[in-house]
Protein backbone atom coordinates (compact mmCIF):
# COMPACT_ATOMS: atom_id res chain seq x y z
CA UNK A 1 0.00 0.00 0.00
CA UNK A 2 1.10 3.45 -0.97
CA UNK A 3 0.90 6.07 1.52
CA UNK A 4 0.03 9.52 0.17
CA UNK A 5 -0.20 13.21 1.22
CA UNK A 6 0.13 16.60 0.54
CA UNK A 7 2.06 17.12 3.98
CA UNK A 8 5.74 17.04 4.33
CA UNK A 9 6.02 14.85 7.28
CA UNK A 10 3.17 11.82 8.41
CA UNK A 11 2.19 11.68 11.96
CA UNK A 12 3.35 8.70 13.41
CA UNK A 13 5.32 7.38 10.97
CA UNK A 14 9.66 7.94 10.35
CA UNK A 15 10.63 8.78 7.13
CA UNK A 16 13.73 6.47 6.64
CA UNK A 17 14.72 7.16 3.00
CA UNK A 18 14.27 10.06 0.18
CA UNK A 19 14.11 8.27 -3.09
CA UNK A 20 13.47 10.99 -6.05
CA UNK A 21 11.05 13.36 -7.14
CA UNK A 22 8.10 11.64 -8.67
CA UNK A 23 5.54 12.94 -11.55
CA UNK A 24 2.39 12.03 -12.89
CA UNK A 25 0.97 13.79 -15.78
CA UNK A 26 -2.21 12.70 -17.95
CA UNK A 27 -4.33 14.88 -21.05
CA UNK A 28 -7.80 14.22 -21.35
CA UNK A 29 -10.54 15.53 -23.26
CA UNK A 30 -13.62 17.07 -21.03
CA UNK A 31 -17.04 16.84 -22.84
CA UNK A 32 -18.77 19.30 -20.46
CA UNK A 33 -16.00 22.21 -20.62
CA UNK A 34 -17.89 25.24 -20.59
CA UNK A 35 -16.90 28.10 -19.23
CA UNK A 36 -14.63 26.72 -15.90
CA UNK A 37 -17.21 24.34 -15.50
CA UNK A 38 -16.67 20.56 -16.16
CA UNK A 39 -17.89 16.97 -15.29
CA UNK A 40 -15.97 15.91 -12.04
CA UNK A 41 -16.44 12.58 -13.16
CA UNK A 42 -14.15 12.92 -16.04
CA UNK A 43 -11.78 15.45 -14.64
CA UNK A 44 -11.33 13.05 -11.94
CA UNK A 45 -10.48 9.96 -14.08
CA UNK A 46 -7.80 12.23 -15.67
CA UNK A 47 -6.16 13.04 -12.02
CA UNK A 48 -6.36 9.71 -10.81
CA UNK A 49 -4.60 8.30 -14.02
CA UNK A 50 -1.88 10.79 -13.27
CA UNK A 51 -1.48 10.00 -9.28
CA UNK A 52 -1.57 6.36 -10.76
CA UNK A 53 1.43 6.99 -12.75
CA UNK A 54 3.06 8.77 -10.04
CA UNK A 55 2.61 6.03 -8.03
CA UNK A 56 3.70 3.45 -10.60
CA UNK A 57 7.28 5.58 -10.35
CA UNK A 58 7.68 5.91 -6.60
CA UNK A 59 7.26 2.07 -6.79
CA UNK A 60 9.60 1.26 -9.29
CA UNK A 61 11.85 3.56 -6.68
CA UNK A 62 11.08 0.29 -3.89
CA UNK A 63 9.20 3.82 -1.69
CA UNK A 64 6.46 3.16 -0.03
CA UNK A 65 5.01 6.51 0.19
CA UNK A 66 4.86 9.84 -1.64
CA UNK A 67 4.65 12.90 0.46
CA UNK A 68 4.57 16.97 -0.39
CA UNK A 69 1.84 16.19 -3.45
CA UNK A 70 1.28 18.69 -5.06
CA UNK A 71 -1.68 18.68 -8.28
CA UNK A 72 -1.82 21.63 -10.90
CA UNK A 73 -4.26 21.81 -13.56
CA UNK A 74 -4.36 23.22 -17.16
CA UNK A 75 -7.28 23.73 -19.38
CA UNK A 76 -6.01 24.08 -23.21
CA UNK A 77 -8.22 24.74 -26.42
CA UNK A 78 -10.66 22.31 -27.31
CA UNK A 79 -12.04 20.97 -24.22
CA UNK A 80 -8.50 19.41 -23.18
CA UNK A 81 -7.19 19.37 -19.96
CA UNK A 82 -4.00 18.90 -18.94
CA UNK A 83 -3.37 17.62 -15.46
CA UNK A 84 -0.10 16.63 -13.56
CA UNK A 85 1.17 15.91 -10.21
CA UNK A 86 4.06 15.71 -8.40
CA UNK A 87 5.76 14.55 -5.14
CA UNK A 88 8.51 12.94 -2.82
CA UNK A 89 8.85 9.26 -3.14
CA UNK A 90 9.88 8.12 0.42
CA UNK A 91 10.75 5.11 2.12
CA UNK A 92 8.65 4.87 5.54
CA UNK A 93 7.71 3.07 8.28
CA UNK A 94 5.03 3.61 11.23
CA UNK A 95 7.06 4.48 14.72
Amino acid sequence: MMLLTTTEHVVGYTIQKYCDVVFGEMMGFVEGLVDVAMDETELSDIREAAYLEMCMKASDLDANGIIGIRVHYQLLACGKVFVSCCGTAVKIEKA
